[in-house]
């Protein structure tokens, strides 16, 4: 652990994509409440009866974690994002050699789920295919809530992984959505809402 000042840039940049990972992280929490095969029995009925409301959110918390996720490893060179921060990172050389090559293992592990994330975004939400349906964009992108939960976990692990190294401090991303979505569908379902 090199536990390094960090110039002021990358610092901003661990901030503001840990910030990311933990919105992506929120909005799932409550779109799994809504889809997950576990959950969606229990509150269907009490959400279907207020349908507008339920599709307009599933959707809003559905962008809420695709455009985060998409961002954070987006590879643009002027804006926050894991390729750069880890470039940048590399050129400090604030990395240990072994933190270093975990992040690059992680990074690995979390490309294939971003290409997922990023076909979503590309041709179904962000932008509109001329050429693909959006029903075409989910096929191709093969994308389960397995994988969109895999790369918040992965995302997670590499910042702290970054963050251990560099800074000698971890992030406990602890904060949940899924008990407070509960609580509401369960009072709505009793007429407390």
């Amino acid at each position: 652990m090199s536990t390094t000042l960090l110039p002021t840039d990358i610092d901003a940049s661990i901030k503001d994509i840990r910030d990311a990972v933990v919105a992506a992280s929120l909005n799932y929490d409550v779109w799994w409440v809504y889809k997950s095969e576990d959950s969606r029995p229990k509150y269907v009925s009490t959400m279907n009866r207020y349908t507008p409301f339920f599709q307009t959110s599933l959707q809003a918390h559905f962008l809420g974690l695709l455009v985060p996720l998409y961002r954070i490893y987006e590879t643009r060179r002027d804006t926050h994002n894991i390729p750069q921060l880890i470039k940048r990172l590399r050129a400090t050389t604030a990395l240990s050699t072994v933190a270093a090559m975990k992040v690059d293992e992680l990074y690995d592990r979390a490309k294939p789920l971003w290409t997922k994330v990023s076909v979503l975004r590309n041709d179904a939400f962000g932008h509109r295919s001329l050429t693909r349906s959006v029903a075409d964009a989910f096929q191709i992108a093969d994308m389960s809530g397995n994988n969109i939960k895999d790369l918040i976990l992965v995302s997670q692990e590499l910042i702290n992984t970054i963050t251990l190294d560099t800074q000698g401090t971890v992030h406990a991303f602890n904060a949940q959505a899924s008990s407070a979505i509960k609580a509401l569908l369960s009072d709505l379902a009793k007429g407390k809402g």
